[in-house]
C-alpha cells in the first residue's frame, strides 16, 4: 500500500491470510490487481476503482492512470448523487440480486450488534458438480441454476433470513432468531427440495450440499462460526455430497481450500488421457483432458471435437469400431469386472499418425447425463517402454 494505492502483484499472498478472498479472486480469474480509492466531498472513501491482471512492467503508468481516472469518477459521483446507487451495487450480486459477500458480512455484523442474545444459524450451500454443469451446458445455464437456487432460498426462508451469494456457486443464509431444531427443519426442507434448470426445453435436476453452525452454543465469534459452517460443508462434500451437516467436534476445523484437490489440476496432471462419453446414441464426447487432445495431435478442444466429430467412434480407428464396441459391451453385459472394460485398439491422429492405445473404461449411470463411460487411454508404446519391453 502506497499513498492510498493498493498494488497486489500476485494474489497467491491471500492463500493463507484470507482463503475466502483468494478463492473468490481465482474464481474470477484475477491474478493481480491495482486499486485506488474514490474520495467524496468530505474526503470519505466512496468506493474503489481498479485494474486486474495488469502488465507488471507498466505498474507505475497504470497506477498514475487510475489515479487520474479516480479524480474524474469521484467528481462525477459527487455531482450526480450516485453514492447511494453505488452502495447498493457494491453490496449485491448482479446475477441473483442477493447480497454479495461484502454485503452479507456487513448485515451479519449489524444483526449481531443489534441482537447479541438471539440464536441464529449460519448456513453454507454449494451446488454439487457445478463445474460439470458449466462445462456441459454452458455458463449461461450455470447462471440459471444459480438464479433458480437463489429463488428457492428466498421461497423457503422468506423474510426470516439474510440470504447471499458469497462465492462462485456458494450461497449463504443466516436464519435469524431461530432455535436449532426449527433451523434444522428449514435446512432439511432445503436439502430435500427439488432444484434444477432448463436446457433445450428439458429439465435437469441438481443436488446441493449444506454445512451449518449455530449461535451462541457453538461460538459467539462470527468468523469462527463461518469457518465451522465451511468445514461442515466440506465434510458433506467429501462424504459423497448431497446432504447436510451441523458442525461438530468430530469435524476437523480447517479450510476447504487447503484440503481439496483442484479438479482441473487432477485432470491436467494425471498420467493418462481422460475421456468421458455417452454410452448410447451417437456416443457423444462429454469431456476430454489436455492429455487426450495432445495424444491426437490437436491444438485445442475445438480442433479435437471437430476432428473426432465429437463422438467416441471418431476416437477409434475406423477398421476397429465394431470390434471395440462388441468387446466393451461383452464385458459390461457379463459384469466380470464390475462395469469396467479393458480393450486395446488403434487411433489415427490429426496428423495421420497411427498409435495403439489401451482403453480402461468404467460404465456408470450419471445423474446428469444418463449412461456414460469414464475412460483412461494409455499409449501402448509408452507403456511397453516403461516396462522395458520391445514394441
Amino acid at each position: 500500500i502506497e499513498d492510498n494505492c493498493i498494488v497486489v502483484n500476485d494474489v497467491e499472498l491471500f492463500r493463507k491470510i484470507d482463503p475466502q478472498t483468494y478463492e473468490f479472486l481465482i474464481w474470477e480469474g484475477i491474478r493481480s490487481f491495482i486499486t485506488v480509492p474514490l474520495f467524496g466531498s468530505e474526503n470519505e472513501v466512496m468506493g474503489f476503482v481498479g485494474v486486474d491482471n495488469f502488465n507488471k512492467d507498466e505498474t507505475a503508468m497504470t497506477r498514475r492512470l487510475l489515479e487520474e481516472i479516480s479524480y474524474f469518477i469521484s467528481s462525477r459521483m459527487i455531482a450526480n448523487g450516485l453514492l447511494s446507487r453505488l452502495d447498493s451495487i457494491s453490496n449485491h450480486d448482479e446475477l441473483t440480486g442477493l447480497l454479495n459477500r461484502h454485503g452479507y458480512h456487513a448485515e451479519l455484523e449489524r444483526y449481531l450488534d443489534e441482537h447479541p442474545d438471539d440464536p441464529f444459524t449460519l448456513v453454507l450451500i454449494d451446488i454439487d458438480d457445478f463445474k460439470i454443469i458449466n462445462d456441459m451446458y454452458g455458463h449461461i445455464t450455470g447462471d440459471d441454476a444459480l438464479k433458480n437456487l437463489a429463488a428457492d432460498l428466498n421461497e423457503i426462508f422468506r423474510s426470516n433470513a439474510i440470504v447471499a451469494r458469497t462465492g462462485g456457486d456458494e450461497l449463504s443464509v443466516c436464519i435469524k432468531n431461530t432455535e436449532n431444531e426449527v433451523a434444522e427443519r428449514y435446512i432439511r426442507e432445503l436439502s430435500e427440495s427439488d432444484h434444477g434448470f432448463m436446457f433445450e426445453e428439458k429439465y435437469y435436476p441438481f443436488k446441493i450440499s449444506i454445512g451449518y453452525s449455530t449461535y451462541p452454543d457453538q461460538s459467539r465469534d462470527l468468523s469462527l462460526l463461518l469457518r465451522q459452517a465451511d468445514s461442515a460443508l466440506y465434510y458433506v462434500k467429501s462424504a459423497g455430497k448431497h446432504g447436510y451437516r451441523r458442525y461438530g467436534k468430530d469435524i476437523k476445523l480447517t479450510k476447504r481450500l487447503q484440503m481439496a484437490f483442484n479438479v482441473k489440476n487432477v485432470a491436467r496432471y494425471v498420467p493418462g488421457a481422460i475421456l468421458v462419453y455417452e454410452a448410447e446414441n451417437e456416443k457423444k464426447i462429454l469431456y476430454a483432458n489436455d492429455e487426450l487432445i495432445k495424444m491426437f495431435e490437436c491444438e485445442n478442444m475445438e480442433e479435437f471435437m471437430e476432428y473426432t466429430n465429437g463422438s467416441f467412434d471418431g476416437i477409434v480407428h475406423p477398421d476397429e469400431i465394431k470390434r471395440v464396441d462388441d468387446a466393451i459391451w461383452e464385458q459390461i453385459d457379463k459384469d466380470v469386472n464390475g462395469c469396467k472394460d479393458y480393450v486395446d485398439y488403434r487411433i489415427i491422429t490429426k496428423k495421420g499418425n497411427v498409435r495403439e492405445v489401451i482403453d480402461c473404461g468404467r460404465y456408470v449411470n450419471s445423474e446428469f447425463y444418463g449412461r456414460v463411460f469414464y475412460v483412461m487411454l494409455l499409449d501402448k508404446d509408452e507403456w511397453r517402454r516403461s516396462k522395458g519391453e520391445e514394441g
